[in-house]
């Protein structure tokens, strides 16, 4: 059992690595998208967020698992909260967008067409870039979305 979540997880993973390349080739430098999320495989984030996603349901998540949400987001720079939302570099405002991208299509399976009827980016992306700083930032993200999602559909 155990070890079917494991496995589960790793392929959830690795799906989602695989959208990340796929959708970030070209925009971003291969490097970075081939070590996108490898935190994830660390001991530190992969049982919290398995035992989360592929263990017993519950409603609330653990203790471990905020902390391992806080730890990915702390030591990967495509996350605004490594940069306090603040003068995050344009290559990470891409990857990203990417990663909501990659995210969406593996866990949902497909893609939105509009930033606008996304139900991910309405409940949480939106919330995400109104704190990005400074200006130009949030404009910068709005544009390349709604971009990519024209390009990607």
């Amino acid at each position: 059992m155990l070890l079917w979540r494991s496995v589960r997880y790793t392929w959830a993973v690795l799906r989602h690595k695989w959208y990340v390349l796929r959708y970030g080739f070209g925009e971003i430098p291969l490097k970075r998208l081939l070590v996108h999320d490898l935190s994830k495989f660390d001991r530190e984030e992969f049982i919290p967020y398995r035992d989360r996603f592929y263990g017993p349901k519950t409603d609330k998540p653990s203790r471990e698992f905020f902390a391992a949400v806080a730890r990915h987001k702390k030591i990967n720079d495509h996350h605004p909260e490594y940069w306090n939302f603040n003068g995050i570099p344009e290559v990470c405002l891409k990857e990203m967008c990417i990663d909501w991208f990659a995210a969406t299509r593996a866990f949902d399976g497909k893609l939105p067409t509009v930033p606008g009827r996304w139900k991910w980016f309405l409940g949480y992306g939106r919330e995400i870039v109104d704190r990005l700083k400074p200006d130009w930032a949030k404009e910068f993200v709005m544009n390349y979305l709604a971009k990519r999602l024209g390009e990607l559909s």
